[in-house]
């Protein structure tokens, strides 16, 4: 997005809230924004936010988060509003420094944060999901799975592994969120669906479906030993792999023994997985490009809420083709049987697999058209120009 604004000939200012996030402003972060001049000035609002029971160890916090339940859930901050009365002075002093053309949010939590007159500013929302429905999303599945240090698949009930868990909860968004959406001129949404959902329950903001941006390599790297499965630090990740490795995996070991996947990044609660056949466990990879070159192929198996677009997407950019699910074939230029394959179920998804697997030929030719794909339709140069015209 920085990349965007100064490419579109806009002077930048970031400003952040290092209270809202775990991971601080360092040194190395300050320097590599002066190396790559994305921004004139920076501002970072460093009192730590307020919070229930402040000063508990955080691992004592989250437990006591997961036992309270229904309490947690009413002394979290919304979806909606993530901000202080602190931050709110902070940013309104700031913004009334000097005047501005634009006023752009990268999370509708921070939208308390906007002065009721912003003195002529268009104010613009980059949204990356429907925070509150996704929140409802993983606490519905977050039930289902135990704590501990080690993470066992065969803990989630059958139920849990339905493709249509999720649809039959009939969740969504909370209209507080919809309301914060709604103070912008222009918000930004990184998928169809969303933008869809967005426009009907907002009135004023204009909404623009802008997909998640990828950087084609030059070429398809060599072939990794893995079907490579990226994870994250949520509940979905762990349902998906769940659902994988109970359902797809044992299709695939019939004609593939020799089948590995890779499980890459962190876990949610966990500190690892338990010990499965053909299964490898990577951890954390901090170079993207070392983590593409452990791939033969990209699984996504998670059905339920977020990240999704953003690790096929990049997947794909680096030319590593990808076997998603049915319901999220919107949210990725995923072209079944080109540039990757798309699973009605886990039946689908293991015949993609052992496709994949025993054809190294034919990965090739599809990482190759994947990262056509990703420079035809959602390349940087591409989100340059839909920012711009948003902005316009």
């Amino acid at each position: 997005m920085l990349f965007a604004l100064r490419s579109a000939g806009s002077s930048v200012h970031l400003a952040s809230c290092e209270s809202t996030t775990e991971n601080p402003w360092t040194d190395q972060a300050r320097a590599w924004l002066a190396q790559e001049a994305c921004v004139d000035g920076l501002s970072v609002f460093t009192q730590p936010a307020r919070r229930p029971l402040r000063g508990l160890p955080e691992r004592a916090w989250s437990y006591m988060k997961r036992r309270a339940g229904g309490l947690a859930q009413r002394v979290e901050p919304s979806a909606s509003d993530s901000t202080t009365v602190e931050m709110r002075r902070w940013f309104r002093q700031l913004v009334a420094g000097r005047s501005w053309d634009r006023i752009v949010m990268n999370y509708v939590g921070f939208s308390p944060l906007l002065p009721e007159s912003t003195r002529g500013a268009r104010t613009v929302l980059e949204t990356h999901d429907l925070v509150s429905l996704h929140a409802k999303m993983s606490r519905a599945i977050a039930r289902y799975i135990p704590d501990g240090p080690i993470f066992e698949p065969d803990a989630l009930p059958e139920h849990a592994l339905e493709l249509g868990f999720y649809d039959d909860l009939a969740l969504q968004a909370d209209d507080a969120e919809y309301r914060g959406i709604d103070r912008y001129d222009v918000a930004l949404a990184i998928t169809t669906s969303e933008a869809v959902a967005m426009r009907a329950h907002t009135r004023h903001a204009r909404i623009v479906t802008i997909p998640m941006p990828g950087v084609p390599a030059a070429r398809r790297a060599e072939h990794g030993t893995s079907a490579l499965f990226p994870m994250g630090p949520h509940a979905f990740n762990l349902q998906g792999y769940a659902w994988f490795v109970r359902r797809v995996l044992p299709r695939i070991r019939i004609a593939c023994p020799g089948f590995e996947l890779g499980v890459s990044g962190t876990l949610y609660r966990h500190t690892t997985l338990t010990y499965r056949e053909n299964v490898r466990i990577l951890g954390f990879v901090a170079d993207p490009r070392q983590l593409w070159g452990l791939a033969r192929f990209l699984v996504n198996p998670v059905f339920g809420g977020t990240g999704q677009p953003i690790k096929t997407i990049e997947g794909m950019a680096s030319g590593i083709p990808p076997v998603i699910l049915e319901r999220f074939a919107h949210a990725a230029p995923v072209q079944h049987g080109v540039n990757g394959f798309i699973a009605r179920d886990e039946h689908d998804f293991a015949d993609h697999c052992v496709h994949l697997w025993n054809d190294p030929q034919l990965c090739w030719r599809m990482g190759q058209a994947a990262i056509e794909t990703i420079e035809r339709t959602c390349s940087r140069a591409q989100f340059v120009t839909q920012v711009s015209e948003a902005l316009a």
